[in-house]
């Protein structure tokens, strides 16, 4: 009885320390600060969404794509994006001279003339690439969201009904002990019932501490302050009906992520075998050039992109001498003026076999990839036939946890009428209430792992995941 007594006071202090941690958690809400924010209540989608603003590897993702797209506006080089270069020297010993050289260049890209530049077409595919890249990191912490936003909702449930089972395993204590003092319980069965009391303390205290944790794991996924422990919703139902499964097979070998990885990594090779190929090839170049005193201008272009380069060079000197090195401020001698324009004909017969052998190591890649491709694709069709199969399986749980539960619900009302007609005690009642807690658990949890298995399945197939679609409510 002492021992029932201390549990009954401390239970009063838990309590009271409980009321002041929650007026502390309120506190910041009041305050006005990023947290205090957002509504008491998180639902599951503010959750994702808050997510996609604020998750690292999610922010880390986006950073690449704005990256790749920069690498590709370098590559493309705008119409008119020259280039300025400014030399000088200043003589100070000896007979040497002083000089000024400005240089300003420039390429125009020719689209349609020629053929679209390797780089410029690489820098697409690694811009698509990181696009992809991106879609896919969203779409996996939007799965560890969901994962760890059911997480809270089961411990909470958990630690409900451990601290209803500390209700039983004290009652039945209680009980015991009478029995005891009226000799008509041992000493082993006072002891057995204290062993079940101290057990029912420990799982509360476990499920208080699992209850915190899981609470951090989900604001370090979606970004919320450490500490915050807004109240989330517990409404959800598996949709009903499943996902056509042959139309995700067939979207699935086309616009797979893998897929396209594979593909675009195919492209590559063959865009570099491409340019193996042609540096094998005759190359033809045009200039024309414009000569004066101090400055001059050169147009170029050559063969196979005939994209149009640009120069116009200009230098001022004083004394006796040229600057430092003519050389590095012009290609021309500026006391040779006039105009000009020259045809350039390149071409390699005979590298020593070098330029054979790295086409022949683009063939082979050429194949190798090919090859993983087909492979890629019959992979696929079974990762997407086990999601499936697995959405069966879970589907099928959730429906049988919801019969059990409807079961219990029944006897629980049942019990309900028993007790205030006296037919049973408060005792019997009680548990018949926790084995409903618990049935209600089981059917929240497996409707949790239908929705994950749908959201995977979705995954899997390489599509976005349809979170108003597959998330019911009650």
């Amino acid at each position: 009885m002492k021992k029932v007594q201390r549990q009954r006071e401390r239970g009063k202090t838990g309590f009271f320390l409980l009321f002041l941690l929650c007026l502390l958690w309120l506190t910041p809400f009041a305050r006005g600060d990023e947290t205090s924010s957002r509504q008491d209540t998180l639902s599951l989608l503010e959750a994702v969404e808050y997510a996609w603003e604020h998750n690292l590897s999610i922010l880390d993702s986006r950073d690449a794509v704005e990256i790749s797209r920069s690498s590709l506006r370098i590559a493309q080089e705008d119409i008119f994006d020259p280039t300025v270069t400014i030399t000088g020297s200043l003589g100070i010993a000896g007979n040497t001279a002083s000089g000024i050289g400005v240089t300003v260049q420039d390429t125009i890209p020719l689209r349609g003339i020629g053929i679209e530049p390797t780089d410029t077409r690489k820098a697409e595919i690694d811009l698509e690439t990181a696009e992809r890249q991106f879609l896919l990191t969203r779409d996996e912490v939007t799965i560890q969201v969901m994962g760890a936003y059911f997480t809270v909702i089961a411990e909470e449930r958990t630690r409900d009904a451990n601290r209803m089972a500390l209700k039983l395993a004290e009652t039945a204590y209680e009980d015991t002990a009478v029995l005891f003092r009226q000799r008509n319980a041992t000493e082993q069965d006072l002891l057995r019932s204290e062993q079940n009391l101290s057990e029912a303390e420990f799982n509360l205290e476990r499920s208080e501490t699992a209850l915190n944790l899981a609470h951090e794991r989900l604001n370090q996924l979606i970004g919320l302050e450490k500490g915050s422990r807004p109240a989330l919703e517990n409404t959800f139902l598996p949709r009903a009906g499943n996902p056509d499964l042959p139309s995700l097979l067939s979207r699935a070998h086309q616009d797979h992520p893998r897929i396209m990885e594979i593909s675009n990594e195919l492209e590559k090779v063959r865009l570099d075998l491409d340019d193996v190929r042609r540096a094998r090839q005759p190359r033809i170049g045009l200039t024309g050039t414009l000569v004066e005193d101090d400055w001059s201008f050169t147009l170029s272009s050559a063969s196979p992109e005939w994209d149009l380069g640009w120069e116009l060079r200009g230098q001022v000197t004083e004394g006796d001498e040229l600057p430092f090195n003519n050389n590095a401020v012009s290609e021309f001698s500026p006391r040779d003026t006039g105009w000009g324009a020259g045809i350039e004909v390149t071409w390699i017969p005979f590298d020593g076999g070098v330029g054979r052998e790295r086409e022949q190591q683009g063939e082979i890649r050429t194949q190798q990839l090919e090859r993983r491709l087909l492979a890629q694709r019959n992979t696929l069709e079974i990762e997407i036939e086990e999601a499936y199969q697995e959405v069966l399986r879970t589907a099928n749980r959730y429906h049988l946890a919801s019969l059990s539960s409807q079961i219990e619900q029944k006897n629980y009302a049942a019990r309900e009428v028993q007790m205030r007609e006296g037919f049973i005690t408060d005792r019997e009642f009680h548990s018949a209430e926790y084995q409903f807690l618990l049935a209600r658990l089981n059917e929240e949890a497996s409707a949790h792992e239908a929705i994950l298995a749908l959201a995977r399945l979705y995954q899997t197939a390489g599509l976005a995941i349809p979170l108003n679609e597959i998330i019911g409510s009650e």
